[in-house]
């Protein structure tokens, strides 16, 4: 794929050097378009809706071709086939083959937003007034909101906004835009508007409508919808070119000559701007579009001016290989330095001279410093230092009597400890000798703890008291600790060794838990039934005894009475009978 497109971009450079000198004129007068329709082949514009914007670009390139050569007055070109994409310098050249009298790149527009309120037809145009066709521009996005019923966006003419060299400026001189040299103008943004006015012929985009817009591409997929576009859109253009009786002024320069291409000449209608009598001139190696890079010049290096024909680059860079970039480097050499005397002053005694000299042009200093004779200096005083005294050596010079004296600061004591250790048994001071002067200082320091261990060991009974003797196994002291008697602790359950009953108590007993030879008893009490019982027994015993007691009673009475009586015989004998029946059962009863 690469190879092709090499292969086509060499196809039209070719094509285009032969038109460089000889002019192609449109057959019989007629009106020349070139329809660019963008992007193709792997570059497929924008994506959005239901199909790549190349597509919908190519389909009414042809639409738009046929109705304007149905006319008879026009002869239109298109700069790509269908699966083809050409780099824009080399759609352009097919605009500068055919002399062409206008290159309308033909898009469909879309929002990455996907914003609603985007929508309708824009047509771009070039920043530069002369290169503005205003009046078709106008025309073509009116014509077609009118016709397809889309809102009219107007025309857009956007300036260069710049790139890693700067802002391009347009070169009124040249006719072309130079990055970063900047003029009154800015060149243009878009690069098929940019390309067509540094080639010479107006040019303008077409954003037909916004495939991001959904009542848009419904009209753009509709049966007849881009039918309908291109007829409005050729409608504009028949009308602008055609409307009229064509005026021609005279002869007027659409492209100065250059170091890369000629000139080019034309006659053009004083209202539309066909173009007649195209003149071309051979190309002009004295013009450039320099832009330059530089370094200044210094003592110790040298500085440079490079210069580079932004026209030869642009060229060479955009699809014209055959084109070589067009350089100039001029090297300045290094100037070297110009010194001047600022100080020479002589040496003495005890005093350097110097002699300095300074760079008239870059201000670099060279010194050179001149000894004076030296002090010659003798010690007149001394005083030993000590760890808490300073001292000093003072000297005066033979020749001019200068002194200066020499101060040792007194460093102090450099204490050094006996290296005996400390134990239990010390009394608290440790002393330290200076290792210099002798002298002794003393120290309070804490002592090491006692290394106590147990030599006795007696544990505490319920009852007795236990004890713990330690002693020192450095220095020997002793300590004794008492440990009192732990008393006892009585199980929380107790064992019961005599139950308690209705006439008598019972007992339980607790046994300690630290000795199990100690116990506790305690009573339990007896039976709350038992009373009741003892006084049931008393209660029948004694209505026992009153009623035997009223027995005998009453037999005493019977005893006592006379043998007459009213009662007939066999009554009484009855109740003699009963009542001596009755005695008897109640003695049988107390038996």
């Amino acid at each position: 794929m690469k190879k092709a497109c090499r292969y086509l971009a060499a196809v039209f450079a070719v094509i285009l050097l032969v038109f460089l000198a000889v002019s192609v004129s449109a057959e019989d007068g007629k009106i020349v378009i070139v329809l660019d329709p963008g992007h193709g082949g792997k570059d497929p514009g924008t994506t959005v809706g239901t199909r790549y914007e190349s597509e919908y670009n190519y389909d009414i390139a042809l639409l738009l071709k046929s109705k304007l050569e149905e006319t008879g007055k026009f002869q239109v070109y298109l700069t790509r086939g269908k699966n083809e994409k050409p780099v824009y310098l080399l759609r352009a050249a097919v605009a500068e083959q055919y002399n062409a009298d206008m290159l309308i790149s033909l898009h469909f527009n879309s929002n990455p937003t996907l914003d609603p309120t985007l929508n309708g037809v824009e047509v771009l145009a070039s920043v530069l007034d002369e290169w503005c066709p205003t009046t078709l521009a106008d025309s073509i996005a009116s014509s077609i909101s009118k016709k397809c019923g889309l809102a009219n966006g107007g025309v857009i003419r956007k300036k260069d906004t710049g790139d890693d060299r700067g802002v391009y400026y347009w070169n009124d001189e040249l006719g072309w835009d130079i990055p970063g040299v900047k003029t009154d103008r800015v060149s243009d943004y878009y690069s098929m508007i940019a390309w067509g006015t540094k080639l010479g012929f107006p040019s303008i985009i077409v954003e037909h409508a916004y495939l991001s817009n959904k009542s848009d591409l419904a009209f753009c997929d509709s049966e007849g919808g881009l039918e309908k576009m291109a007829e409005a859109e050729a409608e504009a253009i028949i009308k602008y070119f055609t409307g009229h009786t064509h005026t021609y002024g005279a002869e007027t320069c659409d492209r100065r000559a250059n170091c890369c291409l000629g000139g080019v000449y034309s006659r053009k209608c004083t209202i539309c701007g066909h173009r007649t009598d195209v003149r071309r001139t051979p190309t002009d190696p004295s013009v450039h579009g320099w832009t330059s890079e530089s370094k200044a010049v210094t003592c110790t290096e040298d500085g440079y001016v490079n210069y580079e024909c932004q026209i030869s680059r642009n060229l060479s860079e955009k699809g014209f290989d055959h084109i070589t970039v067009h350089t100039d480097n001029t090297v300045i050499p290094a100037t070297g330095h110009n010194y001047y005397t600022e100080v020479d002053t002589p040496a003495g005694h005890a005093v350097d001279g110097l002699f300095r000299r300074v760079c008239s042009n870059c201000g670099d200093v060279v010194e050179t410093v001149r000894k004076g004779d030296p002090h010659i200096y003798v010690n007149i005083d001394s005083y030993p230092v000590s760890c808490t005294e300073n001292g000093h050596d003072t000297y005066e010079c033979t020749v001019c009597h200068d002194t200066y004296t020499d101060e040792y600061p007194a460093p102090g004591h450099s204490y050094e400890s006996d290296g005996e250790a400390l134990t239990c048994a010390s009394d608290g001071t440790k002393e330290y000798t200076c290792s210099v002067c002798g002298d002794v200082m003393a120290e309070n320091v804490v002592i090491p703890p006692h290394a106590f261990e147990v030599v006795e060991d007696t544990a505490p009974t319920c009852t007795a008291d236990g004890a713990r003797r330690e002693k020192c196994s450095v220095c020997g002291l002793e300590k004794t600790e008492n440990i009192p008697a732990v008393g006892h602790d009585y199980s929380d359950e107790a064992e019961e060794r005599l139950a308690p009953t209705y006439f008598a108590k019972g007992e339980r007993v607790y046994v300690c838990k630290n000795d199990a030879s100690h116990i506790k008893t305690e009573s339990i009490p007896q039976k709350a039934g038992g009373i009741f019982i003892i006084i049931a027994a008393v209660a029948l015993c004694v209505i026992a005894s009153v009623s035997t007691a009223l027995v005998l009673v009453k037999r005493k009475g019977a005893a006592a009475q006379p043998e007459t009586s009213d009662v007939p015989e066999s009554e009484e004998t009855a109740d003699i009978s009963s009542a001596e029946g009755k005695t008897e059962e109640k003695e049988e009863t107390d038996a």
